[in-house]
């Protein structure tokens, strides 16, 4: 992995980066407490936005669409990435690591890939029990990346010897 050498200064970006992004879940936390209280808080649906609508501003009247289109873009890049692993994860356990990508091959991958996805809408995320476990599911997967990424890539760097950390 060339982005783990011992020259470079991942480890501490990543840190930073996260740090970043904990403060400002923190921020908004704490301002949606501070706003609507915490009884209010567990009714509200989207207690930032909601928030924000509030203001009363021409800049945040519209803000959602702002937000909607910034998320997007880091939606399909990681879906785009996603797909990619899978199609290099397919390629794998068929064992043609060493022929060539093919566009019909990532092609059909996506195709797999799309049509997993609409069964598991049909047979999961449609059932009404089900529908309040997959917000609390998703919740604690952030929550878990946000600790075992920085865990895993401080083992990657251990065991490819870098004690630069």
């Amino acid at each position: 992995m060339p982005w783990l050498k011992p020259d470079r200064k991942t480890i501490k970006h990543l840190t930073i980066a996260n740090l970043f992004t904990i403060l400002e879940y923190l921020l908004f936390f704490v301002a949606t407490v501070l706003y609507y209280g915490h009884e209010y808080l567990k009714t509200a649906g989207y207690p930032v936005m909601n928030m924000i609508s509030y203001l009363q501003s021409p800049i945040f009247e519209r803000i959602e669409i702002l937000l909607i289109s910034f998320f997007m873009f880091n939606v399909v890049f990681a879906v785009s990435l996603f797909l990619l692993m899978f199609y290099g994860a397919l390629q794998i356990t068929a064992g043609k690591t060493l022929e060539k990508n093919s566009r019909f091959g990532y092609l059909a991958s996506c195709f797999l890939m799309g049509t997993l996805l609409v069964i598991a809408n049909e047979k999961l995320w449609k059932a009404d029990t089900l529908q309040n476990l997959w917000p609390g599911f998703f919740m604690y997967s952030e929550a878990a990346t946000f600790l075992l990424v920085p865990i895993l890539l401080l083992i990657a760097m251990r065991r490819k010897g870098n004690t630069y950390i």
